[in-house]
């Protein structure tokens, strides 16, 4: 099963970095692959989220859930086509400067066995243009 981790030091306080990931329904105005996201319910401390990703020859609608605590982590999974795993987990580190440490862990398995050769480099590439995108928004929005 493929796995992902990427770090990045942002100069931002956790809470207003972890606001930004949580805020799912803004990922296609400035994720690349994000074509919609809609949250469907939101819980006291969770989200499920219905989302279209599209580019490079595909386009898949499915659901997940988002388990939140701010400001610390955000644990996304689903098991809806077309995976048959997605783990995703954000992790929000204050520094010792007054930023913080954003990690990005993945781990999933598609469900079609020909997409998982053909799209592995696609969602690593993927995975790190995500933290690039929230990289660049925090600049935008926090500075």
């Amino acid at each position: 099963m493929p796995h992902f981790q990427y770090q990045r030091q942002v100069p931002f306080p956790a809470g207003p970095v972890f606001d930004l990931v949580a805020d799912v329904e803004r990922y296609p105005r400035f994720l690349p692959g994000w074509r919609e996201a809609r949250i469907v319910e939101r819980g006291d401390n969770s989200l499920t989220v219905e989302q279209t990703l599209g580019g490079w020859g595909f386009r898949w609608r499915f659901r997940s859930r988002a388990a939140l605590d701010r400001p610390r982590q955000i644990c996304i999974q689903t098991t809806e086509y077309p995976f048959e795993h997605l783990l995703e987990i954000w992790r929000f580190r204050p520094m010792d400067h007054g930023g913080t440490l954003v990690t990005l862990e993945a781990d999933y398995r598609l469900a079609d066995l020909p997409l998982r050769g053909l799209v592995s480099a696609v969602f690593d590439r993927g995975f790190r243009q995500t933290l690039d995108g929230f990289d660049a928004r925090a600049h935008a929005i926090l500075d």
